[in-house]
């Protein structure tokens, strides 16, 4: 499935083959228009599942993604835990969009004068597309706040490869740290950084801390004492978006399993073997993931169309102030929040997967010569999974914790996910009495587990 083949380099016989090895689409003879969707996130994925049931036979619609599925990202912490098999959060998209045509690719240049987008294949060739209506939901970056060594020595955790990565380096950790005869050596590689105290870090590091404890029988030389899990956040508290209340009972959960929670930390540096704070303390550990905020997709700054902080300007009917035949949603968006007026609308899976419902009928209703709707959606509300039966949230506003908190994220989380229910729901009720699958399967090279690679699409676009 996930390929370890090195990507090509950019110059790699491009000159001389340049002109064979692209190819261009322009308008269809038979005059119906083109739809082009860039990226299949939770907004773009839900986008071309709405425009491939209503324009299967007015129009064409061309999918352009870095790989072949769509990622349901919420339950990443759940493949490195060993308790979700990563194939049962990929959606294929050519199974799931029979009249959409899906080209694996990244689209590296968008021309909106011309109303084209250049697609760079997993080939090594380009593709030019040329489009009527365009749906920008590139995604997102890590951003890294300038920090020194993050890209060199921090790992990322916004892709599959990722996650099953770090699921194999905190294995292989715990394998040489019981092995090795330095005390200092043994205790970086039995040490886990997490930097990030939001919803993502809180629920990797409390999977990954999971994972080390049933690791364990299988490590004799190992002492428990010794593997050591830490939050690291710059902030006074962690869970930002959540009450008050609910963010102390999340904080106290984590500290009474064992993962040490930094607060007012902010990271001057990591380094190979090392996390130093701001303060001046060192961690030892020469495993630090980084999931402490995002930027904007490069693409979005090149189109010449305004921006704000690295999002598209677009109306309330996610359509570009600037252009009147380009659509923006998900992260890639600055979207006016119509319940909160003079704010943006949050950066979450609830708000990309509802936008991109609301784009794909206002693409129709533009193309149809209808009136758009404007978007308009309240969050239904959080959980945070801790594991165990540990777990916060405040589906539909109620503030729960608990059982009934984890119950609650569980039952969204099969509502929403596109595929793959029964396998996730099977997953859960066997680790429930067996506990998380302890297997290192040398899956996934560094390469493709790395910050850089995430931001280039190196991660997803090689593949066997």
């Amino acid at each position: 499935m996930l390929s370890q083949s090195i990507l090509r380099s950019a110059g790699h016989s491009v000159d001389r083959c340049e002109a064979e090895h692209r190819v261009e689409l322009p308008h269809r003879a038979d005059g119906r228009p083109r739809v082009v969707i860039v990226g299949a996130g939770f907004a773009g994925f839900h986008c071309a599942r709405v425009l491939d049931r209503h324009l299967a036979t007015s129009a064409e619609v061309i999918l352009v993604n870095p790989s072949d599925h769509m990622v349901y990202s919420a339950l990443l912490p759940d493949v490195v835990g060993g308790v979700v098999d990563p194939s049962s959060i990929a959606t294929p998209l050519a199974a799931s969009l029979r009249s959409t045509t899906v080209e694996v690719g990244a689209v590296s240049a968008v021309d909106t004068t011309a109303q084209s987008c250049t697609v760079s294949r997993t080939d090594g060739s380009e593709l030019r597309l040329v489009w009527d209506r365009l749906i920008l939901n590139p995604g997102s970056v890590t951003r890294t706040f300038g920090v020194t060594g993050v890209e060199e020595y921090a790992h990322g955790f916004k892709t599959i490869a990722e996650a099953i990565y770090l699921r194999e380096r905190i294995l292989r950790q715990l394998q040489l740290a019981a092995s090795a005869d330095d005390a200092h050596a043994r205790e970086a590689l039995s040490s886990f950084v997490v930097v990030g105290g939001g919803f993502t870090g809180l629920e990797l590091a409390a999977q990954g801390h999971k994972l080390a404890r049933a690791a364990f029988r299988q490590h004799r030389g190992l002492d428990p004492a010794s593997v050591r899990w830490t939050v690291v956040e710059a902030e006074a508290s962690v869970l930002g978006q959540f009450p008050a209340k609910l963010a102390r009972r999340a904080l106290e959960r984590m500290r009474k399993s064992g993962i040490d929670v930094r607060l007012d930390s902010p990271v001057a540096e990591i380094g190979p073997d090392h996390v130093r704070l701001v303060s001046g303390e060192t961690l030892a550990t020469r495993t630090t993931v980084w999931t402490t905020g995002v930027a904007p997709a490069p693409l979005i700054s090149t189109l010449g169309l305004g921006v704000e902080h690295g999002r598209l300007i677009v109306d309330d009917a996610l359509q570009a102030r600037d252009h009147p035949s380009v659509f923006a949603v998900g992260d890639a968006a600055a979207v006016p929040d119509l319940t909160r007026p003079g704010q943006l609308a949050a950066q979450t899976a609830q708000h990309a997967q509802r936008q991109g419902v609301t784009a794909a009928r206002n693409v129709v209703a533009s193309l149809e010569n209808r009136e758009s709707r404007a978007y308009r959606h309240r969050d239904l509300g959080f959980v945070v999974d801790l594991t165990g039966w540990n777990a916060i949230g405040t589906p539909l506003g109620i503030r729960l914790s608990g059982a009934l908190a984890k119950l609650a994220g569980r039952a969204y989380h099969l509502f929403a996910l596109p595929s793959g229910r029964l396998r996730v729901l099977s997953a859960w009720v066997n680790a429930l009495f067996r506990g998380p699958q302890i297997v290192e399967l040398g899956l996934i090279d560094e390469r493709y587990a790395t910050i850089p690679a995430e931001a280039s699409g190196a991660a997803e676009l090689e593949r066997s």
